[in-house]
């Protein structure tokens, strides 16, 4: 292990630490019944999807209705996910049974494993509907089942542990979402900014002709070198653009740069 791998495990470390007790103050709040400050824009929301699935919120299972109610929310949600997968073959790469299967098996139990080229052979609809769905519902699912769990060993004698469906309503609602929601809009602000440093790598380009075969190293090292998350790989940018003391500093700026926005041959 290198020292920056050992940091940066200290520093997830730290990082969880820190968060225990706030973030165990919120849950408990959120699966007791608790004010939070989500509540008016939750609530009502939470309200009409009992009154749509006819759920009485204050009605609590025993342990066997509570593991019957998750057993049957998975087998129909991984019917439905392939269901979904297997009718979008006229208009899309189609899946085979197995693979079909494979899939909505493991996104409905969190497993998320893709033995396929997401981009080019899943609909945006399948994607949005079922994958991205499954992610937040069976993610919500076992959210709900630790909370029962943790439930059944402090009420100790009792016999019910809570009910299903308002665990997976409430972890959807006041855990899933807002946490997509704040990582959305970092997501977004960081490609906001890495935009801004490809803009100026791209005006330098067209500004000063001695910077033509750099725009040029920017255009192939983004078509062949740019990872999926969207990092570079230093050596092989400087080897293309032949930059030598002022790779770094281009190779910084170029970040998530994408050929088409430069415009240079």
């Amino acid at each position: 292990m290198t020292i920056r791998g050992a940091g940066q495990d200290i520093l997830f470390l730290l990082i969880v630490t820190a968060l225990v007790r706030p973030a165990g103050t919120y849950l408990a709040l959120v699966f007791t019944g608790g004010r939070t400050w989500l509540d008016p824009i939750a609530q009502p929301i939470e309200r009409a999807l009992y009154r749509l699935a006819r759920v009485d919120a204050a009605l609590e299972m025993t342990w066997a209705e509570y593991a019957t109610a998750f057993v049957v929310f998975g087998l129909a949600g991984t019917v439905v996910l392939y269901a979904i997968l297997r009718s979008q073959a006229p208009l899309a790469t189609p899946l085979t049974p197995d693979l079909a299967a494979n899939t909505a098996i493991s996104f409905s139990t969190t497993t998320t494993w893709q033995a396929y080229a997401g981009e080019t052979t899943m609909r945006y609809p399948t994607q949005l509907v079922g994958l991205a769905g499954q992610n937040f519902l069976a993610g919500a699912v076992g959210l709900a089942v630790g909370i029962a769990f943790v439930r059944g060993l402090a009420r100790d004698g009792a016999t019910t542990i809570g009910n299903f469906w308002v665990d997976v309503v409430r972890a959807v609602l006041w855990v899933l979402l807002p946490l997509s929601v704040v990582g959305g809009i970092a997501l977004m602000d960081h490609r906001h900014g890495a935009h801004g440093r490809c803009t100026h790598v791209c005006s330098a380009a067209r500004a000063r002709p001695d910077r033509r075969a750099r725009a040029h190293g920017v255009r192939r090292a983004v078509s062949e070198r740019a990872s999926a998350d969207g990092s570079w790989r230093r050596g092989a940018y400087c080897s293309r653009a032949r930059l030598d003391s002022h790779c770094h500093d281009d190779v910084t700026l170029a970040e998530n740069c994408r050929a088409s926005e430069c415009g240079v041959d």
